[in-house]
């Protein structure tokens, strides 16, 4: 290629060209590995965090299969061994708190081996503890309607209804 009138070409610029476009591919490929990189982390956060709600949510499950059975047996102690639930287990202590406190404590474990603790404080009130099914307010309660069973074959059944208030049922 000829060159303008008073330019000349040195013999150290030849090849500026080419490493030019080595600096430009390395700067590029050092971008590629480095948001790979912050992807894969990325991802490996939000797996973690996916298996610790799992957890807690097994815990959670766990307090309230122990809050359940605890309302029926007030002498429940605990599962003793872990109990299999969805993709883990959860076990249960139940514990004396102070005065009529019960504490139930559930711990959460993933397949993965991760593990997450709920606790539920529990006051035990002067009146009985109320069975399945029943209903319990501090204000009114009025029920209104027809009620029906979805049992074959249909079954009778047994309310308890608790309320600090007026008790009216109607049906209609």
């Amino acid at each position: 290629m000829r060159l303008p009138k008073g330019l000349t070409k040195t013999a150290n610029e030849r090849g500026s060209a080419s490493i030019f476009c080595l600096v430009i591919v390395a700067v590029a490929l050092a971008l590629c590995f480095a948001i790979v990189a912050g992807s894969i982390s990325n991802l490996a956060q939000a797996r973690n965090a996916t298996r610790t709600a799992e957890a807690l949510a097994i815990a959670e499950a766990g307090a309230e299969y122990g809050l359940q059975v605890l309302n029926g047996n007030p002498s429940y102690a605990g599962t003793g061994t872990p109990v299999s639930f969805a993709a883990g287990t959860f076990s249960i202590v139940v514990t004396a708190g102070t005065g009529t406190q019960k504490i139930v404590t559930s711990t959460g474990a993933t397949s993965e081996g991760i593990t997450k603790v709920v606790q539920a404080v529990i006051y035990a009130l002067g009146s009985p503890m109320f069975p399945e099914g029943s209903m319990a307010a501090n204000r009114n309660i009025t029920m209104t309607g027809n009620s029906t069973t979805a049992t074959s074959p249909a079954t009778s059944h047994t309310a308890h209804v608790r309320a600090n208030g007026n008790f009216s049922a109607d049906r209609r």
